[in-house]
């Protein structure tokens, strides 16, 4: 078995380095490589060979986990291209803040009771909209490879935070009622 361990992870599985994952092609690449690298697959090879078996598996299922989550995906993406998001050295949209904060005003003065669950969709709607239109932004912005837009790529990851995170609160919210 060939190490794969320096491969990145779209590497690993043959895939264009790009937010645009097709996700059913990933599932079967990985179903493919799962397949092929299995610790089952040695348990009569050399020890070195089954610890490199379990290396492997290991990284292609983080590989895996990674890229198909929207989120995780951004965050690797720009991490291949030496920007990290995490430090925060990265300036974030005034006017994005303003709107963050609103929303959070909305959602606790949603009181319950029947409107309680409209105001939740509503809200849920239009973070889905503004979710997706972040994802096509964020995937313009990398493709494009320079400096500053790889800069705007790591801001627009910061204000899918805000968002992804605001729409796990409403389905907590949702459920609880």
């Amino acid at each position: 078995m060939q190490s794969t361990i320096s491969k990145d992870y779209f590497d690993l599985f043959g895939l264009p380095v790009s937010y645009n994952v097709e996700i059913d092609k990933l599932a079967q690449c990985y179903r493919e490589l799962q397949h092929s690298i299995h610790p089952d697959k040695f348990t009569t090879s050399s020890s070195q060979e089954r610890r490199l078996s379990l290396q492997v598996t290991a990284q292609v299922n983080e590989a895996f986990q990674t890229l198909k989550n929207p989120m995780s995906r951004a965050k690797y993406l720009l991490g291949l291209r030496g920007i990290n998001p995490d430090q925060r050295d990265i300036a974030m949209n005034p006017e994005f803040l303003s709107e963050q904060i609103e929303l959070r005003e909305r959602l606790s003065e949603i009181s319950s009771g029947g409107d309680m669950r409209n105001e939740l969709l509503k809200i849920n709607q239009e973070l889905q909209v503004r979710y997706h239109e972040s994802q096509k932004s964020f995937s313009a912005q990398f493709d494009s490879g320079t400096n500053e837009s790889l800069q705007t790529a790591g801001m627009i990851f910061l204000e899918m935070q805000f968002i992804d995170k605001l729409l796990q609160e409403i389905a907590a919210m949702e459920t609880e009622i």
